[in-house]
């Protein structure tokens, strides 16, 4: 998806509420951080933001990122990126974006279905969903 698709999919009829407008907002100006950061990747959205409960906390996301992307990135921009996703610069993340922020590498098959599966699963695990993503 774009990041212009978020209101239609994430602030729609029956769940417009200001929680959602500023979160929204919240995670276009992470997803320009992280663009400015130089990441290619997918970015994975989940979490009660991508349910239709008006009030969620936060926005769940996980990156999608081949080595070959990572090592495109600036050295000095990668230590960045590391402490966004790492459990010291989570918090950090959390209170400056509302984002519950998580890196994985695209070659790592264990990662990869442990976040496709906890992406795709409803809150009530009892079926599966798709996972809404933004690529940069």
């Amino acid at each position: 998806m774009t990041l212009d698709a978020l209101d239609e999919k994430f602030v729609g009829p029956g769940f417009d509420t200001p929680l959602r407008q500023r979160l929204t907002t919240q995670l276009r100006l992470f997803v320009a951080e992280l663009a400015k950061l130089g990441v290619h990747g997918d970015i994975w959205i989940d979490g009660s933001y991508a349910t239709r409960k008006p009030y969620p906390r936060d926005v769940d996301i996980a990156l999608s990122m081949s080595p070959m992307a990572l090592h495109a990135v600036p050295r000095e921009h990668q230590e960045q990126l590391g402490y966004y996703g790492s459990e010291a610069g989570r918090p950090y993340v959390r209170r400056r974006w509302q984002v519950d922020f998580y890196i994985f590498d695209t070659t790592n098959s264990e990662r990869r279905e442990y976040y496709q599966g906890l992406f795709s699963n409803n809150p009530d695990q009892s079926s599966r969903k798709g996972i809404p993503f933004i690529r940069l």
